[in-house]
This record gives C-alpha cells, sequence and structure tokens, in this order.
C-alpha cells in the first residue's frame, strides 16, 4: 500500500487478515517533487488539478519484494507489479472539467489500467461505477473499456458497529432533549453553514443542542468559507450557548460524542462518500443529507431523512468537483429551504428516532460488514493475473 491518509486506513490498512502490510515508498520524479513542495509551501495549491495530476494519483514504488500492491485512487505506474486500486469518483483520476480533459495523459493511463498486472478496480459505490464507465466511454475504445469494467467491482467500506438494537433502545426511551451533531471538516462542502442558519432558526420554538465539529478554514476548489460566511460563522457560535464547538476532534472523542447524540446533520453539496455518515449510523445515530453522488447508497428515508436536490440542474452533472461558483450557491440556497422543515421534523417527531436508528445498525450490519469485507479483500489479492 501506499500512503498514510484517512481512506487508506479506513479500507486498506491491516484490513485483511494473514496479510502483511507495509507502505511502499514512491519514487518522485523532478517534476512530482516540484509540485510536493509547492504544496507544502502553499496548502491550498493542494485542492488543484495541477497537483492532483503530478502528486497525487500515481505511483511509480522503488523496488520492493510485494505480492499485491493496493493503492487509493493512484494508478501504479511500474509493470512489475501485481496492484488493485480502490477510487472514490473515476479511475483514473481526471483534472478540470469534463470539457477539458486531458485526454492523452488519460488514455495512457487507462492503458495501464488494462493491463494484466492491474488485478481489479473497487468502486466505492455504484455511483462511482456508473462515473467510470462515462470516463471509459469518453477516453478509450471499447476494447479497453470492456477488460477494465470486466476488473471493477463496487466494494462498500467496512464499518465497525458502536452499539447494539438493546442499547440503541436504552439511548432513545424517555429522551428528553434532541442532542443533534454535524461532523465535517470542509465546512463550506458539508453544508455545516447551512445547518448553523436552520438550527438558529428552529431553536427558539424547540429546545435542542448541537455539537459541532468542523474548520472554518479547510476547503476546496470554490468550497471555501467567504469572509462574511466566516463572519456568519463567528457570530453564530459565539452567540449560542447551546451549540458545543470544535475545530476538530480524534475519532475516538468523536465517537463518544455520536454515541450520545439522536440525530445526525451532513448537508453536504458534493461527496463521493460520506464517511462520517457511515459513523453516525454505526453509533444508532440517524443522519440528514442531501441525495447528492453517492448519498443515495448509504441513506434513505427509512433510516434517515433526504434533502432533496436532484431537481436542480447543474451543468456538470452529479459531480462536485466541477461546480461553479454560481450552481454551489443554488444547491446551498435549496438546502437553506429544505433543512429546517427536515430538521424540526427530525427534532420534533421523536418516536420515529428510535425506529431510523435501528434501521441504520441493522444497514451496516448487512452492508458494511468488516468481517466480510476481510474475506473479499482476501479473495481479490489471490486473483491471478
Amino acid at each position: 500500500m501506499f500512503g498514510n491518509d484517512y481512506a487508506v486506513i479506513r479500507m486498506i490498512r491491516n484490513k485483511a487478515p494473514n496479510v502483511q502490510y507495509f507502505e511502499l515508498q514512491n519514487k518522485l520524479s523532478l517534476n512530482r517533487l516540484f509540485f510536493r513542495i509547492l504544496g507544502k509551501m502553499f496548502p491550498k495549491y493542494k485542492y488543484s488539478d495541477v497537483y492532483s495530476q503530478h502528486v497525487t494519483f500515481v505511483l511509480n514504488p522503488k523496488k520492493e519484494d510485494v505480492d499485491v500492491i493496493h493503492l487509493f485512487n493512484r494508478v501504479n505506474l511500474n509493470d512489475k507489479y501485481r496492484w488493485v486500486s480502490t477510487f472514490e469518483k473515476t479511475f483514473p483520476e481526471y483534472s478540470s472539467s469534463e470539457s477539458n480533459l486531458d485526454k492523452v495523459n488519460l488514455r495512457k493511463l487507462i492503458e495501464i489500467v488494462s493491463k494484466d498486472n492491474c488485478l481489479k478496480i473497487l468502486a466505492l459505490s455504484k455511483w462511482a461505477l456508473n462515473y467510470e464507465k462515462w470516463l471509459l466511454d469518453t477516453c478509450s475504445n471499447s476494447i479497453v473499456a470492456s477488460k477494465i469494467i470486466n476488473k471493477t467491482q463496487v466494494l462498500y467500506p467496512p464499518q465497525k458497529l458502536y452499539i447494539n438494537e438493546e442499547e440503541v433502545k436504552q439511548k432513545f426511551n424517555n429522551l428528553k432533549k434532541v442532542t443533534v451533531i454535524f461532523v465535517g471538516r470542509q465546512m463550506k462542502r458539508k453544508g455545516g453553514l447551512n445547518l448553523l442558519r436552520a438550527a438558529v432558526s428552529l431553536h427558539d420554538k424547540i429546545d435542542f443542542s448541537l455539537i459541532y465539529i468542523g474548520s472554518k478554514q479547510q476547503g476546496y476548489n470554490n468550497y471555501f468559507l467567504s469572509e462574511g460566511e466566516i463572519r456568519e460563522f463567528d457570530n453564530i457560535i459565539n452567540s449560542c450557548a447551546w451549540i458545543k464547538y470544535y475545530s476538530e476532534l480524534d475519532n475516538e472523542k468523536v465517537i463518544k460524542l455520536l454515541l450520545k447524540s439522536h440525530v445526525g446533520v451532513l448537508p453536504t453539496l458534493g461527496d463521493t462518500f460520506g464517511f462520517s455518515v457511515l459513523e453516525m449510523q454505526a453509533c444508532g445515530c440517524p443522519v440528514i443529507t442531501t441525495n447528492r453522488e453517492a448519498m443515495c447508497e448509504i441513506n434513505n428515508e427509512k433510516i434517515g431523512w433526504m434533502i432533496d436536490t436532484k431537481k436542480l440542474k447543474i451543468s456538470q452533472g452529479d459531480d462536485y468537483g466541477n461546480y461553479t461558483q454560481e450552481e454551489i450557491e443554488m444547491i446551498s440556497r435549496e438546502i437553506d429551504k429544505q433543512l429546517p422543515i427536515i430538521l424540526e421534523q427530525a427534532i420534533s417527531h421523536k418516536s420515529e428516532l428510535m425506529v431510523k436508528a435501528i434501521g441504520c445498525i441493522q444497514k451496516i450490519r448487512s452492508v458494511h460488514s468488516p468481517e466480510k469485507y476481510a474475506e473479499q479483500l482476501t479473495e481479490i489479492y489471490q486473483t491471478k493475473e
């Protein structure tokens, strides 16, 4: 494997029993080294397409004695190695907007993916699988596309359960006051400010508390808070004693807070996959989400609540990385319109919370079982070329 980011820890490192994992070293080219240094000097540059193209999405490993390399969103450039990659949107990743694809570079990488030493590519969702089919139709011939699709499968991330049905009943029995929780590092994209607006509009008529975990500084592309939005955020946080705010917390502390919470909210404007939604559900905390990207595969009205934004006409379709500023604002306004209504419904109907919470843990158990995931990974690693 390569990398030490959250996705690698979440889905690759030490996930299959009887498999010895260790981290590969990347043989950096001068171009890649230059862009990495630039990214360290200017952190926002790491979110640019140019940085991703040169640094993030390829690996040229140094010589190591390994049987299989498992990557996340990366293409292995060395023919010596058998390899697998998990991806979240398309594979290989493309840069810029769909109308300005770097097709020459993409076609080279697609040819590498089509080789026999690439054993499997694992889509995080059906949404990602469909996007992969679009990419191959756009940038490859039917023979290459068919070869890649034949070794592509959807493998949902594993999720440990933190609570059982009996504990859920204890959590919601005789519930007096609902605790709402938000967990999202990129506040603009994850809809954090939308939640604060909705919560403030409701709090005068419904008594509830809010736990808010997220940074107002982090962002991506067009998803950074404006100066006015930062002032709005600060005014709400500083004036509402019923909001407990953390800019960041380690995962263990987040889980403890989720176990004490009753309604999760992630009104995201765009997400390839919402890991925090899985963690909320695994703690018996049903979630309000939008229905963008893969969210419909994670959440539904039986186990949570959905904000409908699919009716909006977006030029780039269901791909948040390429939304214009105007489209982002349009989605945000729609979330602002629907979220207060849905949040009020969730808080007011306490009798529904236990039913949805039990549905959450049943879904996690059946779809995101760590044991089943480990079995599938082991089988994939044993695939023959």
